[in-house]
């Protein structure tokens, strides 16, 4: 169900973009050139940054505590990388096929 809210955020986000003009040739150049910052401004004001941790689920139990210090690393980035007009969608930990 996460995925598919991450897959649907970043639709809209694309259509945003798209329907303010933001995917126009001239407004990219000019914004490359800084005469025209209107597309940093909708780049800026949403952004969203996908988060995602891998693990092989046959290492549990071969290694106790794995899992858990995975899933706070995971934690700790996703902390590091949220900042005021940035959301992070943390999707976890994929370690089995059904999870991918």
């Amino acid at each position: 169900m996460t995925m598919i809210w991450g897959v649907l955020i970043g639709i809209g986000f694309g259509l945003a973009l798209s329907l303010s003009g933001a995917s126009s040739h001239k407004l990219i150049v000019n914004a490359l050139l800084l005469r025209d910052l209107r597309l940093m401004k909708i780049i800026m004001t949403a952004l969203a940054v996908g988060l995602i941790g891998v693990g092989h689920h046959t290492y549990w139990p071969q290694f106790p505590g794995l899992k858990e210090r995975l899933l706070g690393y995971i934690q700790i980035v996703a902390e590091r990388l949220g900042r005021p007009g940035i959301e992070v969608v943390n999707l976890g930990l994929v370690d089995t096929p059904e999870k991918a």
